[in-house]
């Protein structure tokens, strides 16, 4: 089974801390029906990804070691603009990108 992934606050995410989690992620939790103790991937979106474990009945991640990844380049779509329904389904498409 994958694990679950968490997004925390940018600059929560610190080395063998325990991070509170905010309402949307226990939500998500609590969707997901996660368990206490559950290995989950913990990550801040500015580059620094852990694995940690949820304590608490999800109110809480306990964090291991943290390590920084590249942060992926942007990518931009150029496109000329040509009738409505061809744009409507680049559009579709470049959604399910």
């Amino acid at each position: 089974m994958k694990a679950l992934s968490i997004l925390v606050a940018a600059e929560t995410l610190v080395q063998h801390a325990t991070v509170a989690l905010d309402d949307a992620e226990r939500h998500h939790l609590k969707v997901r029906r996660a368990e206490t103790d559950e290995d989950v991937l913990v990550f801040d979106g500015v580059g620094h990804l852990a694995r940690g474990v949820l304590t608490r009945r999800g109110d809480a991640v306990s964090v291991g070691a943290v390590r920084s990844v590249p942060v992926p380049a942007k990518t931009i779509l150029a496109v000329g603009a040509g009738d409505k329904e061809r744009f409507l389904a680049l559009a579709e498409r470049c959604t399910e990108l």
